[in-house]
């Protein structure tokens, strides 16, 4: 499991809980299961997860188009997950 916090104003993401650096509106917690199966004797591989926030309220999809709450439209954000 990867916990990560994101802006529902702008899409950035941390790894702590608060408000947001850029614009100071509170983060918004998503918990997502990314399974990265290592070969024998490699490292553990890191891949890039794209996901889309409503910036009203906060809904995430892996998909982008409109807020299935209120029809906003979705703002893309990219993270690192391992």
């Amino acid at each position: 499991m990867v916990t990560k916090y994101v802006c529902p104003m702008d899409g950035s993401t941390s790894d702590t809980e608060g408000k947001c650096s850029k614009c100071g509106t509170g983060m918004v917690k998503i918990t997502e299961k990314i399974d990265t199966h290592a070969t024998k004797g490699s490292q553990p591989k890191t891949k890039i997860v794209t996901k889309y926030v409503c910036p009203m309220d906060g809904s995430t999809s892996d998909k982008p188009g409109e807020c299935p709450k209120c029809g906003m439209e979705m703002a893309k954000t990219e993270g690192k997950k391992k």
